[in-house]
């Protein structure tokens, strides 16, 4: 697994990987995907039912054929990350 940091604020193209100066904030990251990733609903891959197509809501969807609906993260359930001015982003490979 290749881990890589951004600070999207000064490197928007994200050329520049700053992970090695900032391992406890990919630490903290990393664990976030973690407890998202837990939460997550596996995906409903069955086969296409036409009752649920949004041509049937006028573009829409409509509830009531679709129950799935993981937590939604707050920013009270978010963990500090140290770098309150910088927008950043981890991505890994």
């Amino acid at each position: 697994m290749q881990v890589q940091l951004f600070n999207l604020t000064a490197d928007p193209t994200e050329h520049f990987d700053i992970s090695a100066n900032h391992p406890d904030v990919v630490s903290v990251m990393l664990l976030r995907l973690h407890e998202l990733e837990v939460g997550m609903i596996d995906p409903d891959i069955s086969e296409e039912v036409e009752a649920g197509n949004p041509n049937n809501f006028g573009g829409t969807f409509s509830s009531g054929w679709c129950n799935a609906e993981p937590p939604i993260p707050t920013a009270d359930s978010a963990p500090e990350l140290g770098m309150e001015e910088e927008l950043i982003a981890i991505n890994v490979i």
